[in-house]
């Protein structure tokens, strides 16, 4: 599983950065753009991928490193897991 993680997490930094440019340029564009529907359109697209942005960052967060007790945690949790799956399939 770590070597997952060590993958995913540069992948989901570049996904966070592209939506943040996207974003930007989004709300860039729905500035300088007059009242109406198209301006709305893209007000609308802007707080999509603000929320794309906000997952992202959280999916980040929960695999990122949490210190030696965040890690002690989780090593218990999926080695007990582990045991009670063993358990329950035999």
């Amino acid at each position: 599983m770590a070597v997952v993680t060590e993958e995913l997490v540069p992948v989901l930094e570049d996904a966070r950065q592209a939506h943040t440019a996207v974003l930007g340029r989004f709300r860039a564009d729905a500035t300088i753009t007059p009242p109406g529907p198209y301006r709305q359109m893209l007000e609308r697209q802007a707080a999509e991928v603000q929320i794309s942005v906000q997952r992202i960052r959280r999916q980040e967060r929960a695999l990122h490193p949490r210190g030696l007790l965040g890690t002690a945690v989780g090593v218990t949790r999926s080695v007990s897991g582990a045991r009670c799956a063993r358990r329950c399939c035999r």
